[in-house]
């Protein structure tokens, strides 16, 4: 694969997915803030953050050194497997968390992109951790 393409694939993408999914957060946590900004088109809006958050996890995952021994069907479907699950997972984080915390769009806010970036770390962590395996250290 051609350097750009590679860097594209394995930071850049992951990096937009994950400012995207950061900006989900808002649409849950504190809808009419998102709404605000994002009207009339907040729909669409929504789904292209929804989309592009998941193309960039899937695109993490499948670039991680521990899955360059897979068969390509194998990469990708435990790519997409991954990328579901984690962002659906934040999705049902922010979801249930928003019905016990006050109604402050400021908090709200604030939680969710904390709370978006924690998870990254450990996400980011646990990847490092199964690449490590992978070479034996």
């Amino acid at each position: 694969m051609p350097k750009f393409a590679e860097n594209f694939c394995s930071v850049q993408m992951p990096l937009i997915g994950g400012l995207s999914s950061l900006l989900l957060s808002t649409n849950i946590m504190s809808p009419r803030l998102f709404r605000r900004f994002c009207s009339p088109y907040e729909p669409i809006v929504a789904n292209c953050l929804w989309f592009n958050a998941n193309i960039g996890t899937g695109l993490y995952i499948y670039t991680r050194r521990h899955m360059t021994r897979m068969t390509s069907p194998q990469r990708i479907i435990f790519s997409v497997f991954g990328a579901v699950i984690f962002n659906f997972g934040s999705v049902l984080v922010w979801a249930t968390t928003k019905t016990v915390l006050p109604q402050c769009e400021l908090l709200g806010t604030l939680f969710g992109i904390g709370s978006g970036l924690l998870l990254f770390g450990i996400g980011r962590e646990y990847l490092k951790f199964i690449d490590n395996l992978d070479s034996g250290q």
